[in-house]
């Protein structure tokens, strides 16, 4: 599972990619036992294979699922959740911590939001506006964000690249 990336932080609790990585490993033991079998001269129960591998998938499978409605569940009580600065323009960042705020099993809490420019107005929903695009590197620091979105276009490529170094270097994602 280790080898499929089952362990991925990114992956576990939400999307499917969790769920992918047990079958990848399942189909890897399966091809792997078979050519030990072969290469090695061992005489393999067919069951072991065809029955074992796909019990233990289905019974990594129901463990996974569990697990993730518990996460879920605690992300509904406002447990585990990651703190999240939204940026873009303020009608864009609007749209995303409304879909955020109604997603809440994905684990993203809204802290604030940064603007391309202070001058302007801020988004009229529930993030506070804690800086402009150019001082995201600093509120993310000043706030203990760990997870920054990007809403719209506010940089240009140059700039995204520049701030996911940045973003890097703090420790965010």
């Amino acid at each position: 599972v280790a080898l499929c990336r089952g362990y991925d932080l990114r992956a576990l609790g939400d999307g499917p990619g969790e769920y992918q990585a047990i079958l990848r490993a399942a189909v890897l033991v399966s091809v792997l036992l078979m050519a030990f079998a072969f290469v090695a001269d061992v005489s393999l129960p067919r069951s072991a294979v065809f029955l074992g591998v796909p019990a233990a998938a289905l019974l990594a499978l129901a463990g996974r699922y569990a697990n993730r409605k518990a996460l879920h569940r605690r992300r509904t009580g406002g447990q585990a959740m990651m703190r999240t600065l939204v940026i873009g323009e303020p009608s864009d960042v609007d749209g995303v911590v409304e879909d955020l705020d109604a997603a809440v099993y994905h684990g993203y809490r809204v802290v604030g939001a940064c603007v391309p420019s202070l001058d302007l107005p801020g988004p009229e929903g529930r993030a506070p506006v804690l800086g402009a695009v150019a001082d995201v590197a600093q509120v993310v620091v000043d706030h203990e964000v760990e997870v920054v979105v990007v809403a719209g276009s506010p940089l240009a490529a140059d700039g995204l690249r520049r701030l996911s170094w940045a973003l890097d270097r703090a420790g965010a994602k």
